[in-house]
C-alpha cells in the first residue's frame, strides 16, 4: 500500500497475504527468512477459524511523501485471544493501551519514515470462529472522529437525561399524570440498556457485539415491560368489558417478566433468542392493537401513536443494517441507538401531553357551560319571582273587584261586561300558571337544550317499556345522580335505537349494556342483519324499508344534535350498535373563573322586524348592556358613525340577514370604526335556517339560527368579546377604554 497525500482510511484486505499455521510452530525469523508460505487473500479467507490453528498475515506499506507519517491499524472483532504485529526485521510494535478507552478495536500506532517502506507481519490467536475486518487509518482524522463520537455519546446522554426529567418533573407537578412518570422511568431505562452494553465491553474486552452480555437482555424486557404499560395510555377507547384483549395483555406482560427473570440463569446464547422472540411479539402486539384501535374508533391520539411505532420499527430496521452490513465503529452504532430512542421518547411525550391538553380543554368547556347554565337557571328563577310578585298582586285585585261587582245589583249589560272580564281574568291566570310550572330555562332553550335530569329514572324507565325484548345486562352500574343535558331527545333517540336493534334482530333479546366513562357509554347486542340503515345515506331510501329508514334518519339526526358518536361493529352474527354522548355531572360545588361581564357593552341590533328586534334589546339590557335598535341599513351606519364620533364605539353587531347585503354592512361598520382608530365591532349574523352565509365577513364574527334561544347569544357575546380582548392589535385601544 503506498500512501499518498492526504488523510486516509483504507481496508487493507486488498492488500495482505495469509498463511494458517496449524501447528503453532513459525515465528517472524522462519517468516523473513522463507516467504514461500503466504499466498495472496481472498474476501472468504478472513472467515477465520481458530480452532484449526494460529493466522499470519504479511502486509507493506510504502511512505512516499518527504515527512514522517503515522498511521494506525485496527482490527475487529476484538475477542481475538493473542494479536501481535512485527516488523520485517524480527521488531514487536506494541500495542496501544486502551484501558481508560471504551475501544473494543485492537489498536497498533505505526510510525512511517520518509521515502520509505515496510513489511509487517501480524499473528493472530484465538478460539472459535471470526469475520476480521483489518483497517488502517490516518491517526490524526482517527482522534477527531473518536472526540466527536464521544461528544455525540454525551449529547444523546445529556437528551435522554433531560427528556427524562421533564417527564418526570410534569408527573410531580401535574395530578393524575402517570404516563408521563412512565416515560421518565422508560427514557432512563433505555439509557441504562445502552449503557450497560457499553460497560460490559469496557469490563470485558473479548466481547465483540453490544448485545452480548446478560444486563442487556434483562434491561431490554424492562424496556419493554415499560413500553406495554404505556401503551394502555394510548388506547382510549379500550372497552374495559372485553376481557380478550386485557388476557392478551396481561399474557404478552408476564412472558417478558418470566424472560427477564430467567435472562439471568440462561447463558447469553439461550437468552437472546428468546429475547429476539419475545420483544419482537410484544412490539407486533402492541403495534397491532392500536391499529385494530384507530380502524374501529378512528381516534386521533391512536393514529400519531403508530406514527411513533412506525418510527421506533424504522429506527430498529436502520441499527440492524448499520450493525450487521456497515463498517461502523461500536461508538456510532451506540450514538444512532442513544439518539433514536430519545427521539421515540419525545414523540410520546408530545403525543400524550396533546391528549392530555385536549382533554383538558373538553373539561373545561364542560364546566364552563355547567356554570352559565347554573347562573341562567338563578336568572330564570328570578324572573319567575318577579312574574309571580309583579303580576299576582293586581290579577288577585282584578278577580275581587269582579266578584264584588257580580254580587251587586247590575243591569243585563253590565253584568256581560263583568262576566267577560272575569273570563279574560281566568285566561291571564292560566297562561301565568303555565310559564310558572314550566322549567327554569323554558324561554331560553336553545337548539339543543341542557336542563337538570336524573339520569337513572329516565333509563329505568325506558327499560321497563320495552322489558320483554330488552336485557339490562349491569342494571348496578355506577351512573351519576344528576346530569346536564336534553332528556327529551335522548329518550327519543334511545327508543329509536331499540327498534332499529329490534326490526334487525332475527332472534328475540336485545342486550342492553351501561357505562359512564366522561359521558353516557351505550351499547346494544344482538344476534342478526348489521343495522345499515344507521349509515347508508339518504339516496339509498329506496332500497329499503321506508319505515326503518325514516327512524334511522331520524336517529342519525339526533345523534348529531346531541353531539354524540354512534359507532356499528360486528364479531360473527353479533352485532353492536354503540352510542357516546357527552353528558357533564352537575356539581354545586364547581367554581369558575368569573365570565366576562357584559355591563355597559354597547350592542346594535340590525333587524326590520321590530317585535322580534325589541325582544333582542329587553334581553340584552337585562345583561346590563346598551343596546340600539335601527331597522335598516341606513340606521345601522348613522348609529355607528354617531358612537364612533362620540369615541364610543359598538362593541357587538346582531345583524340580521334579511337586511339588503349584511356582507357589505359588516365592512361599512368594521372601516367607520378603523377611520375613527377604534376597535371593530364583533358580529352576530342571524341566519334563517336552510339559508347558506357567505364566509367573507370580517372578523371577528359568529352564526346564528333564527330563532334561538337567550343562552346561546349569550354565549356567542361572551366568545366574541374574550376574542377581541385578546387580540394583541386591539389591546391598546381596549387599555384605553
Amino acid at each position: 500500500m503506498r500512501l499518498g497525500s492526504g488523510n486516509f482510511d483504507l481496508p487493507i484486505r486488498e492488500h495482505v497475504d495469509i498463511l494458517l499455521d496449524p501447528e503453532h510452530s513459525l515465528t517472524v525469523a522462519d517468516l523473513t527468512a522463507n516467504s514461500r508460505y503466504f499466498r495472496q487473500a481472498r474476501t472468504r479467507d478472513f472467515e477465520l477459524d481458530f480452532t484449526q490453528g494460529r493466522y499470519w498475515l504479511r502486509f507493506a506499506i510504502a511512505n512516499d511523501q518527504a515527512e514522517q507519517r503515522y498511521a494506525i491499524l485496527h482490527l475487529t472483532p476484538s475477542h481475538i485471544d493473542s494479536v501481535r504485529l512485527f516488523r520485517h526485521d524480527s521488531t514487536e510494535i506494541a500495542q496501544v493501551d486502551y484501558s481508560g478507552i471504551l475501544r473494543a478495536p485492537q489498536l497498533f500506532v505505526i510510525n512511517l519514515e520518509p521515502h520509505s517502506q515496510q513489511v509487517y507481519y501480524l499473528s493472530l490467536a484465538g478460539h472459535g470462529k471470526l469475520l476480521l475486518n483489518p483497517k488502517l487509518t490516518d491517526l490524526h482524522p482517527f482522534l477527531i472522529e473518536f472526540r466527536a463520537e464521544l461528544f455525540g455519546n454525551g449529547v444523546g446522554i445529556g437528551l435522554l437525561l433531560a427528556i427524562a426529567a421533564a417527564n418526570l418533573t410534569m408527573a410531580l407537578v401535574l395530578p393524575h399524570a402517570r404516563a408521563f412518570l412512565l416515560l421518565g422511568v422508560y427514557a432512563i431505562c433505555n439509557m441504562l440498556t445502552i449503557a450497560a452494553s457499553w460497560g460490559y465491553i469496557a469490563l470485558h474486552r473479548h466481547v465483540a457485539s453490544l448485545f452480548e452480555n446478560p444486563a442487556f437482555v434483562v434491561l431490554t424486557h424492562l424496556s419493554m415491560l415499560i413500553a406495554l404499560l404505556l401503551s394502555e395510555y394510548f388506547q382510549p377507547s379500550r372497552r374495559k368489558h372485553q376481557q380478550g384483549a386485557d388476557l392478551g395483555f396481561w399474557s404478552i406482560l408476564v412472558s417478558n417478566v418470566c424472560a427477564g427473570v430467567t435472562a439471568v440463569f440462561l447463558p447469553i446464547s439461550s437468552s437472546m433468542p428468546i429475547m429476539l422472540i419475545v420483544v419482537g411479539l410484544s412490539s407486533l402486539w402492541v403495534t397491532l392493537r392500536a391499529l385494530q384501535t384507530y380502524l374501529k374508533f378512528q381516534e386521533t391520539v391512536t393514529y400519531h401513536y403508530l406514527f411513533s411505532r412506525a418510527w421506533l420499527t424504522l429506527f430498529v430496521a436502520l441499527v440492524a443494517l448499520i450493525y450487521l452490513h456497515v463498517d461502523a465503529g461500536l461508538e456510532t452504532i451506540n450514538l444512532i441507538l442513544l439518539l433514536g430512542t430519545a427521539i421515540e421518547v419525545l414523540m410520546l411525550t408530545v403525543i400524550y401531553s396533546t391528549y392530555r391538553q385536549h382533554k383538558t380543554n373538553e373539561r373545561f368547556e364542560r364546566r364552563l357551560q355547567v356554570a352559565t347554565l347554573e347562573a341562567e337557571s338563578r336568572g330564570g328563577n328570578e324572573s319567575l319571582r318577579r312574574i309571580n310578585q309583579d303580576l299576582m298582586t293586581p290579577l288577585s285585585a282584578i278577580f275581587g273587584t269582579a266578584e264584588m261587582l257580580k254580587n251587586s245589583q247590575l243591569t243585563p249589560q253590565q253584568r256581560e261586561y263583568v262576566s267577560s272580564l272575569q273570563a279574560a281574568s281566568q285566561e291571564m291566570l292560566g297562561f301565568i300558571e303555565n310559564v310558572r310550572s314550566h322549567p327554569p330555562l323554558a324561554g331560553e332553550l336553545s337548539t339543543t337544550p341542557e336542563l337538570l335530569y336524573d339520569l337513572r329514572p329516565l333509563l329505568q324507565d325506558i327499560f321497563d317499556s320495552y322489558q320483554a325484548e330488552l336485557l339490562w345486562q349491569n342494571p348496578e352500574t355506577p351512573l351519576p345522580q344528576q346530569v346536564i343535558g336534553d332528556p327529551g331527545r335522548l329518550r327519543q333517540l334511545l327508543l329509536h335505537l331499540i327498534m332499529i336493534a329490534s326490526h334487525h334482530s332475527q332472534e328475540t333479546g336485545i342486550a342492553l349494556h351501561l357505562e359512564w366513562r366522561n359521558g353516557l357509554w351505550l351499547e346494544l347486542r344482538y344476534r342478526g342483519k348489521k343495522a345499515l340503515s344507521l349509515v347508508e345515506s339518504r339516496d339509498s331510501a329506496k332500497h329499503s324499508d321506508a319505515g326503518i329508514h325514516t327512524r334511522a334518519e331520524l336517529a342519525r339526526q339526533l345523534v348529531e344534535t346531541l353531539h354524540g358518536e354512534l359507532r356499528l361493529h360486528s364479531l360473527g352474527q353479533e352485532q353492536f350498535i354503540e352510542l357516546s354522548l357527552p353528558l357533564s355531572i352537575w356539581e354545586h360545588q364547581q367554581r369558575l373563573p368569573k365570565l366576562l361581564q357584559l355591563r355597559s357593552r354597547r350592542i346594535l341590533i340590525v333587524e326590520p322586524n321590530r317585535t322580534f328586534a325589541m325582544q333582542q334589546k329587553r334581553l340584552c339590557e337585562q345583561w346590563g348592556m346598551i343596546a340600539f335598535v335601527a331597522h335598516n341599513r341606513q340606521q345601522a351606519i348613522a348609529l355607528s358613525r354617531n358612537q364612533c364620533l362620540f369615541k364610543t364605539p359598538i362593541d357587538v353587531v346582531l345583524l340580521s340577514d334579511t337586511i339588503d347585503d349584511p356582507i357589505s354592512l359588516n365592512h361599512r361598520l368594521h372601516d367607520e370604526a378603523a377611520a375613527t382608530q377604534l376597535p371593530p365591532p364583533a358580529t352576530i349574523f342571524l341566519q334563517d335556517s336552510g339559508r347558506e352565509f357567505p364566509a367573507t365577513a370580517r372578523a371577528p364574527f359568529r352564526v346564528m339560527a333564527r330563532p334561538s334561544a337567550g343562552l346561546t347569544l349569550k354565549r356567542l357575546i361572551v366568545e366574541l368579546l374574550e376574542s377581541v380582548e385578546t387580540d394583541p392589535q386591539h389591546a391598546e385601544a381596549a387599555d384605553l377604554r
